[in-house]
């Protein structure tokens, strides 16, 4: 039995826990519920109600100034309709945020980490090929920065990381850039 947890994120009174299990327990009580859960953050408890059906493990969580989560995986799914490896939902719902149309996928399609930046930027990091938002595909190579809120991938900045695969991601602090 493995139960990975990989990512967590507080989100109004709520953790949000992503990774590769499959079930959740109140303690002697254990429900189905694979990849992504909400506990009470205050006593633990498993928020029965909370439950998106995603399609693979969940490696990264990052909450986005409108409210909004960003979710990465290795997911493909989020309710039964291809995603790609990246999701941004409403996390009182779990549903799919209002609107938002990115996607990364490609090659192995998985992200690795999602981390906001002081420079306003999501940074998104990972095994993916291409990227796209309004429906306009391009290729990257496993690294791409976006808008956190309308999800608009910045163009101008595609590092060629050169195959492989990104683990995670940290801003330079050395210079303004």
């Amino acid at each position: 039995w493995t139960a990975l947890g990989w990512a967590t994120e507080p989100v109004g009174g709520m953790m949000i826990v992503g990774g590769k299990f499959l079930d959740t327990t109140n303690g002697s009580s254990t429900q189905r519920q694979p990849y992504l859960a909400a506990f009470d953050a205050g006593d633990g408890r498993f928020l029965t109600w909370w439950r998106p059906n995603v399609g693979g493990a969940v490696t990264a969580l990052e909450s986005t100034p409108d409210g909004g989560l960003v979710v990465g995986g290795e997911m493909g799914t989020w309710e039964g309709v291809e995603v790609g490896a990246l999701q941004k939902i409403d996390p009182a719902t779990g549903a799919v945020w209002p609107g938002w149309s990115t996607r990364v996928y490609g090659g192995s399609s998985i992200v690795r980490d999602v981390r906001l930046e002081s420079d306003g930027w999501l940074y998104v990091v990972g095994t993916f090929t291409t990227a796209s938002d309004n429906g306009v595909p391009f290729a990257v190579q496993g690294a791409i920065r976006m808008d956190p809120m309308s999800g608009a991938i910045d163009r101008s900045w595609l590092p060629q990381v050169g195959g492989g695969s990104v683990w995670g991601v940290s801003r330079s602090r050395t210079t303004d850039e």
